[in-house]
């Protein structure tokens, strides 16, 4: 929907606002996930490969809770023009948040020690279940805050939320692994951090409680409320979550069936590759949907969205067509060889994650149209698609590499089908989004297969050519960067 009436916290609209938000977006983004890149080489030499391996598994579990808690009404509350309908919708959530959290611990003093010997049997307590109760609430406060920063245009906050949840973690994680690696000390550290980042947005709340305010829960109606936001309980909330758990399904396929050492691996190769879609998403998500919501059809959203997807499609192609060359070779490198299974993992998840990475952003076009119901039946046909080849291929083979391989087929296919129906119910039309994205796609090949040369066929040696063939993506990276910054420029 677009507002006919401004609201009254819209803030600055303008183009040089949305790109003031989105390099503030940007900058917090990249200087988290710098902290988090600085500090995993570390982690994964002071802890052993099980410490890694149950944190991946409680950031999704985590992740996938905080869908169910928060019903999607996080990106319900931008939308409503009443200020006291968002903050309805806010403190419902909230409290979703907190009913979630008690069912955890109930599960974890009843069922603790069964979930930990069916998903984590190397690890030796089940204190990582019990931890997953206060990092749901915090990661509800998040979500629910990111939604209120976002409607108040206060994307600073969400900046300094990032930026306190990597920073904490660093410290808490390198603390407790020089002082005494145990197996949940990389979850202790995660917990921490993010509850350090949930305070942000708790001094928002505040602040928009204050006396006077309309801010404040009055006639919290959770019936009425739900059946309002309909939308969102009957397609975002189950598209979010189907999502959250079919993405990391290797992640418990391996867990199950392949040990803590397997699950790390696939955990730190997807959380490394699935870096640059999670940086601009969280760059771009929240300031696009509220351009969405302000100026759904209207010629500057269409300008809008091609530009950000040639950029998104262009410049990040080469360094995507490295992973899928040099990944293991470049995870020996950082992390150690231990990990090298690990970027086996990232070449295959190379070419799906480049695809996943242009649907950062535009998946909130169907919240702002309302469309819902296409995003879900896409997500349940692909999702179904995704389980049965990823259990039916480790099933079969015994396979992992196999499994991950056959998910990258089927994930890729996902992301196209999901990127030209985005653009078709906006109106925006195919036939740019096709020419950027066939260019795009030879240009990886071609990129792949040179770099491929360099590391099969070349005489200097694996490392002469890993510098070479590094050097030559910034370099073309760069070039990629100047020529779009220049036909940007010729463009009316």
């Amino acid at each position: 929907m677009a507002a006919s009436t401004p609201r009254p916290d819209e803030g600055d609209s303008s183009g040089s606002g949305f790109l003031r938000n989105s390099l503030l977006m940007f900058g917090g983004a990249a200087g988290s996930q710098l902290l988090t890149f600085l500090v995993m080489p570390l982690l994964t030499r002071l802890f052993p490969p099980e410490a890694i391996g149950v944190h991946a598994l409680v950031v999704s579990a985590s992740a996938a809770l905080v869908v169910v808690a928060t019903l999607r009404l996080d990106l319900a509350l931008v939308l409503p023009e009443d200020d006291g309908v968002a903050a309805r919708l806010w403190w419902l959530g909230f409290y979703q948040g907190v009913a979630t959290s008690f069912v955890v611990v109930l599960v974890a003093l009843v069922a603790g020690g069964w979930v930990t010997a069916s998903l984590a049997p190397e690890v030796s307590s089940s204190a990582w279940v019990w931890l997953l109760a206060p990092m749901v609430l915090a990661a509800v406060v998040t979500q629910m805050g990111t939604g209120l920063a976002t409607r108040r245009g206060k994307f600073h906050l969400v900046v300094a939320s990032n930026l306190t949840i990597a920073g904490v973690f660093a410290l808490v994680a390198l603390l407790i692994g020089y002082l005494d690696p145990v197996d949940t000390g990389v979850v202790v550290a995660r917990v921490v951090a993010v509850v350090a980042g949930c305070l942000v947005f708790l001094a928002l709340v505040a602040a928009c409680s204050r006396p006077g305010a309309s801010w404040r829960p009055r006639d919290l109606d959770p019936r009425r409320l739900w059946r309002d936001q309909r939308q969102f309980l009957v397609f975002n909330t189950p598209y979010s979550l189907v999502g959250s758990l079919t993405r990391d399904l290797p992640l418990y396929v391996f867990a199950i069936g392949g040990g803590a050492a397997l699950t790390a691996s696939y955990a730190l190769a997807r959380t490394i590759t699935q870096a640059p879609t999670s940086l601009v998403s969280a760059a771009l998500s929240s300031v696009f949907y509220r351009e969405a919501a302000l100026h759904l059809g209207t010629p500057r959203l269409k300008t809008l969205a091609l530009t950000l997807s040639r950029w998104g499609l262009v410049l990040t192609m080469p360094g995507f067509a490295f992973v899928a060359v040099w990944g293991d070779e470049l995870f020996a490198l950082v992390f150690g060889q231990t990990w090298r299974t690990a970027g086996d993992f990232a070449r295959l998840l190379a070419v799906p994650l480049w695809l996943a990475l242009q649907n950062g952003w535009p998946q909130r076009l169907y919240e702002a149209t309302g469309r819902q119901r296409i995003s879900f039946t896409i997500q349940m046909c692909f999702d179904a698609l995704h389980a049965v080849v990823v259990i039916g291929v480790y099933a079969g083979t015994g396979s992992a590499m196999l499994a991950v391989a056959a998910y990258a087929v089927t994930y890729s296919a996902f992301h196209v089908t999901y990127l030209v129906t985005v653009f078709g119910i906006a109106g925006f039309g195919h036939r740019e989004l096709w020419r950027v994205g066939a260019a795009a796609v030879l240009g990886f090949a071609v990129v792949a297969a040179l770099l491929g040369g360099v590391r099969w066929w070349s005489p200097l040696g694996t490392t002469v050519g890993f510098v070479l063939a590094a050097a030559a993506v910034v370099v073309l990276t760069a070039g990629l960067a100047l020529v779009l910054r220049g036909r940007q420029r010729a463009m009316p």
